[in-house]
């Protein structure tokens, strides 16, 4: 394992750096430790091997998905369990999909998993200030066929949970203090399967 600090007032541009690193070496960018949000420095932890890498499936390899709601993309496609809403806003560039619990609806403004899809969701950063203000954050890659993308996940010092992954043309995100609803969306992300068909057409 090698371990990298960069310290610097333009964070976003550390990170890409950081990340472009891993991505070149074909290392992992396993774990991001920030700290002082006045002058931000990251350690970033990077390992070679299969850890923190992400196989997500093909739809077509998993035949019969899980029963639940489908979120479905020409790109990927998540099921959402029966124990939770989906509210789905579309606008001329872009589909949103709000996910949150049956048993809190008045919640969905602040509590909830969100996926976007469409040319505003593409340009999506990483989360900067929850990466800054996280006690330990983590991240992976994941590959599915010829595409990928990143996966950061960390927990605040006020206990907050949270998870941002990159997705083809989109990207899905949330942050909640509850560990019940954190692990209900956590479900939802990892029953990720991708269209590779239509996207290598």
């Amino acid at each position: 394992m090698n371990e990298f600090v960069c310290q610097s007032l333009s964070f976003p541009f550390c990170l890409f750096l950081l990340l472009a690193l891993a991505l070149d070496s074909a290392n992992e960018l396993t774990e991001i430790v920030s700290s002082s949000s006045v002058t931000p420095m990251t350690i970033a932890s990077i390992e070679s091997g299969e850890y923190a890498t992400w196989r997500v499936p093909t739809c077509t390899k998993l035949g019969r998905l899980p029963k639940g709601t489908r979120i479905r993309t020409p790109t990927f496609q998540f099921v959402v369990p029966g124990n939770l809403l989906v509210k789905k806003v579309t606008d001329a560039d872009y589909t949103e999909y709000l996910v949150f619990s049956r048993r809190a609806k008045s919640k969905v403004a602040t509590e909830h998993l969100e996926v976007w899809f469409g040319t505003s969701a593409a340009s999506t950063s990483p989360p900067q200030d929850l990466l800054l203000s996280s006690a330990k954050s983590r991240r992976r890659s994941w590959s599915c066929d010829k595409i990928g993308g990143f996966d950061l996940q960390g927990e605040l010092t006020d206990g907050t949970r949270w998870r941002w992954i990159s997705l083809p043309l989109g990207v899905a995100s949330y942050s909640t203090k509850s560990r019940e609803l954190g692990d209900a969306f956590d479900s939802v992300i990892e029953s990720l399967c991708c269209n590779v068909d239509l996207l290598s057409k």
